[in-house]
């Protein structure tokens, strides 16, 4: 439980660097972009220092880019680390009446031991493989014990259970 904590929490620290290098990296191209070209335009030298400063806008435009790209990685990355954090299997499944995968909500017509059987239309069931289910509710609604956070709640005699 402890090594999960230090993982998420490095993984927040990776993500707070790299949007702050992602926000430097903003302000660099935006200053960039807004620097007026010195010179007259008559001159060939304003020619050349204004196709330097529209190389420079681009190369920190790429970089801008690059660490979006690197940001968006690491969130997905953190995503699919806590939703693999939740592993259900036939018997957590046995009262299910709903599933959410990675495409939405289905109503659940059987549990077998491998996938689950989804009603898509009427007259039309579809399998699903337990792997792929991301949370599971009763018919009330209820969020199934195995989707909750672990709290600890006190017993009638006052230790911890």
């Amino acid at each position: 439980m402890t090594e999960s904590l230090l993982a998420g929490s490095d993984q927040t620290a990776q993500i707070a660097a790299k949007e702050a290098e992602l926000a430097r990296a903003r302000e660099a191209f935006a200053a960039e972009c807004d620097r007026p070209v010195g010179g007259s335009s008559r001159r060939k030298s304003f020619g050349v220092r204004l196709d330097a400063q529209i190389r420079r806008a681009a190369n920190l435009g790429a970089d801008v880019r690059r660490i979006e790209r690197e940001l968006q990685a690491l969130r997905i990355q953190g995503a699919r680390t806590r939703e693999s954090a939740v592993q259900h299997d036939a018997s957590t499944l046995a009262g299910v009446r709903y599933i959410r995968t990675d495409i939405g909500w289905h109503e659940v017509v059987k549990v077998n031991r491998l996938t689950v059987k989804v009603k898509v239309r009427p007259g039309m069931d579809d399998l699903i493989k337990i792997g792929k289910i991301l949370e599971a509710r009763n018919a009330d609604g209820a969020v199934l014990p195995k989707d909750q956070p672990e709290v600890e709640t006190p017993s009638p005699n006052g230790n911890a259970a």
